[in-house]
């Protein structure tokens, strides 16, 4: 066992909260609507109207997936899809008004338990952190 493997077991402990957190039938404090489903109505609420390759690309996810999640919240009655008044072929994504209300409660959420979590982190060790964990991410989305 290497030095390191403390810090292995930690991240890996990390992903599988991640993939538990964003499966489906998981809930956010028993909201019933999984990180990955936030984090698409998020990119909804920003990338929406330019249509679900958007979507996917602000949400950093791949297009079959967002595809798929959308269903999921568009019969869940929390986006709502219009044909693009332009271009009848393209499709356009709004959040309800249950979406929005979701979103911004849930968005809340995450950040303020998120912020009491960094304000644990000693001001003068912030910036190497924020570099840190932008690495680990690169990592270990390398790994799949």
């Amino acid at each position: 066992m290497t030095d390191a493997a403390p810090f292995v077991a930690a991240v890996i402990d990390i992903v599988r909260a991640a993939r538990r957190t964003g499966s489906a039938g998981r809930g956010l404090n028993g909201q019933g609507i999984s990180l990955s489903q936030l984090v698409v109505l998020t990119a909804v609420g920003t990338a929406g109207s330019r249509g679900v390759s958007a979507i996917a690309e602000e949400a950093g996810l791949a297009q079959p997936s967002v595809t798929r999640t959308l269903d999921t919240l568009h019969r869940r009655g929390l986006v709502r899809r219009d044909r693009h008044p332009g271009d009848g072929r393209s499709t356009q994504v709004a959040l309800t008004e249950e979406g929005a209300r979701l979103v911004g409660g849930k968005a809340a959420e995450v950040h303020t338990r998120l912020a009491e979590i960094w304000h644990d982190v000693p001001p003068e060790a912030r910036e190497h952190v924020l570099a840190f964990l932008s690495r680990l991410a690169k990592v270990v989305e390398t790994l799949g």
